[in-house]
């Protein structure tokens, strides 16, 4: 069971764009809490250097770009914390990618924020 799990009473958003930063903020902070990388570092502050980098469109998935990958937590718990589709499908191109596959996601992850700005409810990956 995983010791952070989120709470089962979070309601839907479906009318957002993108989830509120400061709560994708909040969950990933609470899902990493002890997580480290290999030589110590707490994971949340590469976590927190990549969304300081992004658009603000971006940054609730910047928040969650290491969650799938590091903790136990579903995409559906995901969803039903209020990230979107377009979100969750940004997330699946960040997680558990070699660098340079990483790289072009990042891109992507650019651009469909700068789409998403320009129309939203347009853009749609496959």
């Amino acid at each position: 069971m995983d010791p952070h799990p989120l709470p089962a009473t979070a309601g839907l958003w479906h009318d957002r764009l993108t989830m509120e930063t400061a709560h994708a903020r909040a969950i990933a902070q609470r899902l990493h809490l002890g997580d480290r990388e290999e030589d110590g570092t707490p994971v949340i502050r590469h976590v927190q250097r990549v969304a300081t980098t992004v658009p603000e469109e971006a940054r609730a998935v910047a928040w969650l770009h290491q969650v799938l990958e590091w903790t136990a937590v579903t995409e559906q718990e995901l969803l039903i914390e209020g990230l979107t589709s377009d979100e969750l499908r940004a997330l699946r191109l960040l997680d558990g990618r070699p660098a340079h596959t990483r790289t072009a996601a990042t891109s992507l992850v650019w651009s469909w924020s700068r789409t998403r700005r320009a129309t939203p409810g347009v853009w749609r990956a496959s």
